[in-house]
């Protein structure tokens, strides 16, 4: 009877804790759910510490770009300037090599017109009613467009000298130099009817060896070559020791070389 009481005190005392837990718990304030920590994100689905990383990195290379593009650039500028520089002493070392062969050109045209005029045909007599004085202004300033490399002008004075002193003192050298006028321009042709007058019309003088000279080089730019041979080897045999004859040798040497 004793132990059995005591089984009944034990069950009412289990009953009674745990109403009492049930009721602490339900009086308890609810606790929201511990969820983990997540980044925010865009509509991309990027999170805001990506992009801004992204941003930062494109625009470092872009202003490495820059720095890159600008330094190709001034480079460049100063390669030009060099260029420039360049050109321009070159230009300068030509425009000298052009006034040296100027003036060696002048110095060749003085001496050949001085061994023209070395003997002059005789002067005509005063009933031609010739003015002299007149004849070598007009030949002189024909000659000085040759001098100034003032061709076209120069074989436009020439013509009016010869239609005004056909016979004149100066006739051989007009003719010689309106063919040098008209080779410079050429004019082959017109060059070549010129020095054959020299050569022919006036063949006691000492022009001929000069104009022999230019009709070979002439025929030659015609690339006539056998008239060519024919009029410089007979300069060469004619006139051995003249100025002309070892051009005229040195040019059918290289006709030789070329296989004319």
């Amino acid at each position: 009877m004793k132990r059995c009481g005591l089984l009944s005190i034990g069950l009412l005392l289990n009953v009674a804790l745990s109403a009492v837990t049930a009721d602490a718990v339900a009086a308890e304030p609810a606790l929201p759910p511990i969820k983990e920590s997540q980044p925010s994100r865009d509509s991309d689905g990027v999170s805001a510490s990506a992009r801004a990383a992204l941003e930062a990195r494109i625009t470092q290379l872009e202003q490495a770009q820059g720095s890159q593009a600008l330094t190709e650039m001034f480079t460049r500028v100063e390669e030009l300037q060099a260029e420039v520089q360049r050109l321009r002493g070159q230009d300068e070392e030509l425009t000298h090599q052009l006034e040296v062969l100027k003036k060696q050109q002048r110095d060749m045209y003085l001496d050949i017109d001085r061994r023209l005029q070395q003997a002059p045909a005789a002067r005509p007599d005063a009933t031609d009613g010739q003015d002299s004085g007149s004849e070598q202004d007009a030949y002189q300033s024909a000659f000085s467009l040759i001098k100034d490399g003032k061709y076209e002008e120069a074989v436009r004075g020439f013509k009016a000298f010869l239609a005004s002193y056909p016979k004149g003192s100066y006739a051989s050298n007009a003719h010689y130099w309106l063919g040098e006028a008209n080779y410079v321009l050429k004019r082959y042709p017109a060059a070549l009817e010129e020095f054959g007058i020299v050569a022919k019309r006036y063949a006691d003088s000492p022009k001929v060896a000069d104009a022999l000279l230019k009709m070979g080089y002439t025929h030659y730019e015609l690339e006539q070559w056998e008239q060519a041979r024919a009029v410089l080897a007979d300069l060469v045999k004619r006139f051995p020791k003249s100025d002309s004859a070892p051009l005229a040798q040195n040019r059918l040497n290289r006709m030789d070389l070329e296989g004319h």
